[in-house]
């Protein structure tokens, strides 16, 4: 089984705002709400992660603050 392990889910939404039953049983999903600025407490944090993300909604505010030069 891989884990995977969605970051920064401030909300505490990315869990239910898709079917992730579809994965199972290869693949066994969490969130974590807080932020690990720690580089080292996030390592530990995700040394059983196989798969990890930012939560959707982080990754939506930073498209909106960043130029659209600087994605290209």
């Amino acid at each position: 089984m891989l884990n995977c392990t969605l970051l920064d889910d401030y909300q505490n939404m990315a869990l239910s705002l898709t079917d992730w039953s579809s994965l199972r049983p290869a693949v066994q999903t969490r969130s974590l709400q807080q932020h690990i600025a720690d580089d080292e407490t996030l390592i530990a944090t995700l040394a059983d992660s196989d798969i990890f993300s930012e939560a959707v909604e982080d990754i939506a505010a930073w498209l909106h603050h960043q130029p659209l030069r600087s994605l290209l």
